[in-house]
């Protein structure tokens, strides 16, 4: 299993590739907001996936587990909806 987190402009975009990657063998799915209490995290991630003309929605962290077969499936699934990937393991 390999550890993935994503980053996506907001909420919907997290929760649509949630839905899309339900038929792989994934494992521990989490959406949550990048709060103000990172706030250099969300700065960070802000100015990597979030376009100013956004309307101020907060960007969205989707972790999950996913198998090493599906691994390449999730990533292409995430760059689909112009997520930010940011791997624990390689």
């Amino acid at each position: 299993m390999k550890r993935i987190d994503a980053v996506f402009k907001n909420e919907n975009a997290a929760e649509s590739v949630k839905a899309e990657l339900q038929p792989l063998r994934v494992e521990n799915m989490m959406v949550e907001e990048i709060t103000e209490e990172s706030y250099g995290l969300r700065d960070f991630f802000r100015k990597m996936v979030v376009p100013e003309s956004d309307g101020g929605h907060p960007p969205h962290l989707l972790q999950f587990d996913v198998k090493d077969e599906d691994y390449e499936k999730a990533r292409s699934i995430i760059k689909g909806h112009d997520g930010y990937i940011s791997d624990e393991e390689e």
